[in-house]
């Protein structure tokens, strides 16, 4: 019972998700790139499912198994960076789609085809002494092949687990900065949890390299590895599927309607032009937050500034990036905590629903966490 539960836990918990995901997708549609992410969780259902059969040892399904598992096994982490791309950048190209589909696809046609070509004697000779034992004693011609190919998959593998790593904290990052670059309350814009996020995928990449690095092989025949390993991958699968479906807002829904500005002279023209202009407007920008408390709008955001100074958002952010040194939202939150405090001296038994509304907070929780982010003790 107890090697039961722990072999089938991961596939449990990606077809928990895949089903929340389909219901969500049936109710709300594709809000949070979720679409992507459902993807993502069937090809994770798949694989561990494959897994499933390995451990049972059902041998006689192994060539079939296999070689939805090596499809599953390569585009496991492509998908996930797919979805991260297409939540944070809106897009994803059709290169680069081939790119996430085509050597799955090819890797777990040539597996399967191997097996095709191959008699009962040799699929049972190389499921034994290569899967289950990591052996390449007696592999001769098409045993010897397929080895190859395993091998070659542990390597594509290893190498899509750096390039989602690397590439996926990236694109997650500069989403981030967009969008604090537009809005003031990024409550439920800036991805949640992002640091957490950007550690589970860091710690799932390295544990799935070490498992890949050991094979499967290593955990058939011990239950104590097995064990651990399934039940953190169990754990990292769950919170990784919990973040994005708890996303909704993504690149999709960010706000880059035009600035209606108003046209320039031709010597306004040349006042932007000036050196000066920039240091100039974050003057500006400073006395009209403070002045005029814009910064008690809670649905504030960048191109509102810019109406109010007559000028482009464009201009805006580079005076917040160059001169300030803050994002938007940075800013206005640190002068909405400021404000905060001031309240608080003045009526100490305001309560908190009040202090946040009347701070310019669009709720507690966002009260909250911008507190602890700039009242850091």
């Amino acid at each position: 019972m107890l090697l039961s539960t722990i072999i089938i836990l991961p596939m449990v918990v990606c077809a928990f998700w895949f089903v929340m995901l389909t219901l969500d997708l049936l109710e709300y549609g594709n809000r949070g790139a979720h679409r992507s992410l459902w993807l993502w969780t069937l090809a994770a259902t798949l694989l561990y499912a494959g897994h499933v059969f390995f451990f049972y040892r059902h041998k006689t399904l192994l060539p079939i198994t296999d070689s939805i598992y090596t499809v599953c096994h390569l585009s496991v982490y492509p998908l996930y960076l797919r979805y991260l791309c297409q939540l944070t950048e809106g897009d994803f190209s059709r290169k680069r789609n081939i790119a996430v589909f085509l050597p799955p696809i090819f890797f777990g046609l040539a597996v399967g085809g191997v097996y095709l070509a191959m008699d009962g004697n040799d699929i049972a000779r190389f499921v034994e002494v290569h899967l289950y034992n990591n052996s390449w004693e007696g592999l001769r011609g098409l045993t010897f092949v397929q080895a190859v190919i395993h091998l070659t998959i542990k390597y594509l593998f290893a190498a899509g687990v750096l390039v989602c790593i690397v590439y996926g904290t990236m694109v997650v990052r500069r989403y981030n900065r967009l969008v604090e670059s537009i809005y003031s309350d990024i409550e439920d814009k800036r991805l949640h949890s992002i640091e957490l996020l950007l550690q589970l995928m860091l710690f799932t990449g390295i544990l799935s390299f070490g498992v890949n690095t050991l094979g499967r092989h290593y955990f058939a025949h011990s239950l104590l590895p097995l064990g651990l390993i399934s039940l953190s991958f169990s754990c990292l699968l769950f919170a990784l599927n919990y973040v994005g479906y708890r996303q909704v807002f993504s690149y999709a829904d960010i706000d880059f309607s035009a600035d209606e500005e108003v046209p320039a002279t031709e010597a306004e023209v040349s006042e932007r032009s000036a050196p000066q202009f920039i240091d100039d407007l974050a003057v500006r920008i400073e006395r009209v937050m403070k002045q005029e408390l814009l910064f008690l709008n809670p649905t504030l955001k960048v191109r509102d500034v810019a109406h109010s100074l007559n000028t482009n958002s464009r201009y805006v952010q580079q005076a917040f990036n160059e001169v300030l040194h803050h994002s938007f939202a940075e800013y206005v939150n640190r002068l909405r905590i400021d404000h905060a405090d001031r309240l608080q001296k003045e009526h100490p038994d305001i309560k908190i629903n009040d202090l946040c509304f009347r701070s310019g907070f669009s709720s507690p929780s966002s009260y909250y966490r911008n507190r602890k982010r700039f009242r850091k003790r």
